[in-house]
């Protein structure tokens, strides 16, 4: 007829209480590791913030100044076209006419032109991080 209710009164707070105590002791885990995995979190993602923050630009004219190049194509006058990051540039010496198959670094950009320099007669410039004494201060 099943179980008389004087049973369930006497083992009902007996189980409440060992649920209950269950209960709490998850959910104390389920804190530390809450706070545990916000604490990695903020770590991972300050590393990051900072990498971001000290890496090369990606876009923009400052990408672009101090790449090297070849001159893939000549045009009339000091023109001539390179092929830089995927896309194909507008390049013009600063100082003489280039010619195809020119090694050029880009000193400026002017507008959709780039401005270059030979590359093999000049060094690259000082605090480029190339790791020879005149980057040293």
């Amino acid at each position: 007829m099943g179980a008389k209710p004087y049973i369930w009164r006497a083992i009902g707070p007996s189980v409440a209480g060992v649920v209950e105590t269950l209960t709490v002791a998850a959910l104390a885990m389920l804190v530390a590791a809450a706070l545990a995995a916000a604490v990695v979190g903020s770590l991972r993602a300050g590393r990051l913030t900072r990498r971001a923050f000290l890496a090369r630009p990606t876009t923009g004219r400052e990408a672009l100044v101090g790449r090297e190049a070849v001159v893939r194509r000549t045009g009339n006058g000091k023109a001539g076209q390179v092929l830089l990051e995927g896309a194909w540039w507008t390049v013009r010496g600063r100082d003489t006419a280039v010619t195809e198959g020119q090694r050029v670094r880009v000193v400026d950009q002017e507008g959709l032109d780039l401005v270059v320099i030979d590359a093999t007669a000049t060094a690259p410039p000082t605090g480029t991080g190339t790791g020879t004494e005149e980057d040293s201060p």
